[in-house]
């Protein structure tokens, strides 16, 4: 993470010098976090069905414990 941390901060140290350099470094910020919730969306995208399955396979597996269970106390 620092490794990443240090040559961002001397970017923006050197971009705050102007204000044109200021709005072009807020641009590309502001696409840099557009990209990040992209990847994070996607990821979403990826492990939610996945989770999903597994979510109901746990509930279908403790259903039918629960409908045993109840057939035996009947």
């Amino acid at each position: 993470m620092l490794v990443v941390a240090l040559p961002l901060y001397g970017l923006i140290e050197a971009l705050a010098a102007s204000p044109v350099a200021t709005v072009s470094l807020l641009v590309v910020l502001a696409v840099l976090a557009a990209l990040a919730v992209a990847m994070l969306a996607s990821l979403l995208v990826a492990v939610a069905p996945v989770a999903a399955v597994a979510l109901g396979a746990v509930w279908l597996g403790r259903h039918l414990e629960r409908q045993r269970d109840r057939g035996r106390t009947r």
